[in-house]
């Protein structure tokens, strides 16, 4: 029997923008990272009322608060700085993508993977290039896993994500963990397009 790690964390229901899930994403060059590796990457885009969103904040929390910090310190100092700097890995739309009107007053969790992660349909059957989706603007079921960062690079949460499940077709947007196995997801059920949300007063309390 397998165990969960303790980072890892299910999204549902989420939709994609900058999704590299098939072809890696390679940045531009810049003095301070003049050889960008490329990436496979993607932003999982959450409403304030998705449920999702404050389980999510809740688990960068706890990852934050058990991981051990270098010279003694705390999550709670850790998290402001972070916070101050966008260097967690859930993001506000209105701030960090201030101006883009597909991510207003939305939230969003940032994740990417140097090595391809698994990407399935609602049936759990991989899915290539050639299928046409996911695609940036659809929805997926996600999984990821959430991790700290403390060395030489600085200090952040980072998010990885281990694989994708297409769940739903949307408008299309214009331009460390093993991968995720298909049968950790569960099997979309034929009513996912009307799946509804459940509201949530102030998901992101504490966090940012």
């Amino acid at each position: 029997m397998s165990s969960v790690a303790p980072g890892i964390f299910h999204l549902s229901n989420v939709r994609t923008s900058y999704l590299y899930a098939f072809k890696p994403f390679i940045g531009k060059p810049t003095p301070q990272n003049p050889n960008p590796k490329p990436v496979f990457t993607c932003h999982f885009l959450m409403a304030k009322e998705h449920p999702d969103l404050a389980r999510f904040a809740a688990h960068i929390e706890a990852v934050g608060s058990s991981f051990q910090w270098k010279n003694g310190m705390t999550w709670d100092i850790v998290k402001e700085a972070l916070k101050a700097q966008d260097k967690l890995c859930l993001h506000r739309g209105d701030v960090t993508k201030a101006g883009q009107p597909e991510y207003a007053g939305l939230y969003f969790v940032s994740g990417n993977n140097s090595k391809r992660f698994t990407v399935v349909d609602g049936d759990r059957t991989p899915l290539t290039e050639a299928d046409g989706r996911p695609y940036s603007g659809c929805y997926v079921n996600a999984i990821v896993d959430v991790w700290c960062q403390d060395n030489t690079y600085g200090r952040r949460v980072n998010c990885t994500i281990t694989g994708i499940q297409f769940l739903r077709h949307g408008d299309a947007f214009g331009g460390g963990a093993q991968p995720a196995q298909p049968d950790e997801f569960g099997v979309v059920d034929a009513s996912a397009d009307a799946a509804t949300l459940v509201a949530n007063a102030e998901p992101m309390a504490g966090l940012l």
